[in-house]
């Protein structure tokens, strides 16, 4: 388990609250740092004088990781935290989960999955940066060689609460109000 940065242990005292949080800091962050990364690694590719096997990787990985993150605030913005808006108000109303639980319980495991893919592509483009060769990018490298551990470290921060917090409470709530508790 990873250890939460200290915004990150604030106490959630339900789970429609972290989902605002994460779209409000987190999903907002990203859709202001990716586009500007994005034009800085433009940048840095515009005036190469000449192609950087370096170079040609992290822009690779960078658009990789873009795209997942990209997917991940979509889904979640688009279907995957309305319906989990919309179990928190369903338990509450009526003490029941909603009839699509299983979709549910699938849709958390496989945010989980492309998180953690997401979060080792952040990784593998801040190795990358530390080679002495991406010293030769000019003032553009350095911003973005600057930008990238902000990055990485809102992100992790964003997957913990998602991990560690918001989808096992999820899934407790699945478990004690979806259809096995509405058979007993």
């Amino acid at each position: 388990m990873t250890v939460l940065t200290q915004p990150a242990r604030k106490l959630w005292t339900e789970p429609s609250e972290l989902v605002k949080h994460i779209v409000a800091r987190h999903h907002a962050s990203l859709r202001q740092k990716l586009p500007h990364l994005d034009r800085l690694l433009d940048r840095i590719v515009l005036d190469a004088t000449k192609p950087s096997a370096l170079l040609e990787q992290v822009r690779r990985d960078f658009t990789t990781l873009a795209d997942l993150l990209d997917t991940h605030v979509t889904q979640q913005e688009g279907w995957l935290f309305p319906r989990i808006l919309h179990l928190c108000d369903s338990v509450s109303a009526s003490g029941w989960a909603c009839e699509w639980e299983d979709h549910l319980k699938e849709a958390l495991d496989s945010q989980g999955a492309d998180s953690r893919e997401a979060l080792e592509r952040a990784r593998k483009v801040c190795q990358a940066l530390k080679d002495p060769a991406w010293s030769l990018t000019g003032p553009a490298g350095r911003d973005f060689a600057a930008a990238m551990p902000a990055l990485l470290a809102d992100l992790q921060e964003h997957l913990d609460l998602e991990s560690n917090i918001l989808f096992p409470d999820i899934r407790d709530l699945l478990r004690l109000y979806g259809k096995a508790a509405a058979n007993v």
